[in-house]
């Protein structure tokens, strides 16, 4: 649905038919009022199963989908200028932000129905993270994780896998891939996997020489279902998104002031890092550097900005600093660490789970 929703307002800037805009926005209000949960670390859940007449809700929140929310609710904002939808996307946006293992340079697939974290090891939310980027630098490892974790050589073909414990190409990925390399201005990668997306459109055996068939060998294996070597719609469109180089999620550009997941750590400059582990439980390590010495202040704060707790208020020499904070007597949830020193200050999400 967020897809929906992004194809309505980019049909609607062209053509200003202001009901685009009207059906995207309820439709926004539905995934609102319908896939929002707060429980674990707050976000949008995949959505609901079964006929409409006796639908189940699917609990679990993905990644790769609040990715797409967020996108799609900054589409909202950008076109109606209510900051509603600025303040929605910003929830799908910091679900994402807490699924990112700074450590192996991924983002995970997401958070279970029982609130575990899914640590499958997924294409579709490196994809989907560098594409909602405007800045990747924050996120450079994700490209090369993808290239040393989910890269297949097989039947003569090379592209990437669904996940990591797929036994084929998962062809609308490797065309997501493609977009990647754009994005990220990687012009040798670029052609080398739109040279294999072209082979396999003209030569699968059950292709038609216009369309992609979706992976190779017949039938691949994601982890939850499977994939089957037929011509398909979504790999057939990523494909073309890629011969146009065209990133999908911003038709219409990135919007005026969009920072997520904009670098901020350059060499000498005065930086907190993202805790880890993240999500913890029950404690976790902030590490800080400063440039210069003067004296510092580090607190935690809940989701509303109450101050919860300080860890460090003193005089600090220049240099680098690691503090432990134990969040045992907190409930699980989202808290804030802020570092401030003179008129500078930088924050950190920090994800409890308990």
């Amino acid at each position: 649905m967020a897809w929906i929703i992004n194809a309505w307002l980019t049909y609607d800037s062209v053509a200003s038919e202001p009901r685009y805009f009207s059906n995207a926005e309820a439709l926004g209000n539905w995934i609102q009022n319908n896939c929002y949960y707060s429980t674990g670390i707050p976000g949008y859940i995949v959505g609901f199963t079964g006929w409409p007449n006796n639908l189940t809700e699917i609990e679990g929140k993905s990644t790769d989908d609040n990715f797409l929310v967020f996108v799609a609710f900054k589409q909202l904002y950008r076109a109606s200028g209510n900051n509603i939808w600025d303040a929605r996307a910003n929830i799908a946006g910091n679900f994402t932000e807490s699924m990112w293992d700074a450590t192996t340079g991924h983002f995970w697939a997401g958070q279970e129905e029982d609130g575990d974290i899914d640590d499958t090891p997924k294409l579709s939310p490196q994809t989907y993270a560098t594409l909602t980027s405007v800045d990747t630098s924050a996120i450079s490892p994700i490209i090369t994780w993808v290239e040393d974790n989910l890269y297949v050589d097989t039947l003569g073909y090379e592209g990437f896998s669904y996940f990591s414990l797929s036994n084929g190409i998962w062809w609308s990925g490797t065309a997501q891939t493609v977009c990647c390399y754009q994005v990220e201005s990687d012009t040798a990668a670029e052609a080398y996997y739109l040279d294999q997306l072209r082979q396999w459109q003209v030569n699968a055996e059950n292709g038609n020489g216009k369309g992609l068939v979706a992976c190779i060998p017949d039938s691949i294996w994601t982890g939850y279902t499977n994939i089957f070597g037929k011509l398909h719609i979504g790999t057939t469109s990523w494909f073309i998104f890629g011969e146009r180089n065209c990133n999908p999620l911003w038709v219409g550009g990135i919007p005026q002031g969009f920072v997520r997941y904009q670098s901020q750590n350059s060499p000498g400059q005065f930086h907190l890092s993202q805790n880890y582990p993240n999500p913890f439980n029950p404690s976790t390590t902030l590490s800080f550097s400063l440039p210069k010495s003067g004296y510092v202040r580090l607190v935690i704060y809940d989701i509303l900005g109450r101050e919860l707790t300080t860890l460090v208020e003193d005089w600090r020499d220049k240099g680098e600093y690691k503090i432990n904070f134990d969040g045992s007597n907190l409930s699980s949830g989202i808290y804030i660490a802020r570092l401030e020193k003179d008129s500078n200050h930088s924050s950190r999400k920090l994800v409890l789970l308990k």
